[in-house]
């Protein structure tokens, strides 16, 4: 199975080489693992209107918290707290390793 997937990663990249092959899907998968996040990211930046950046900072605010509590329930805040801030991260890891394969 695992020989037939190489082959077929050379064949549909159209390089000899598996280290070419291999390298083509790679930079495929994590630009559209990064188009993914940023899309992500997005949503949560227009829904709160702000950076996950100033989110983090505001959330510390008592009043401010409550107010995002009363617009969209606890459970929603912490959910998209923890969400929004797995795509930030997300997003960094996956500029780093392209930037790697791009080396």
């Amino acid at each position: 199975m695992a020989e037939e997937m190489l082959t077929l990663t050379k064949e549909i990249t159209m390089k000899e080489s598996l280290e070419d092959a291999l390298g083509i899907v790679l930079k495929d998968y994590l630009e559209r693992r990064l188009a993914d996040c940023k899309e992500e990211i997005k949503r949560y930046e227009a829904k709160y209107g702000m950076s996950f950046e100033e989110f983090e900072k505001r959330i510390r605010d008592k009043r401010f918290n409550e107010e995002l509590e009363k617009k969209y329930g606890t459970i929603q805040v912490e959910n998209d707290y923890f969400e929004w801030g797995g795509a930030v991260t997300d997003l960094q890891y996956l500029k780093e390793k392209l930037g790697n394969l791009n080396r």
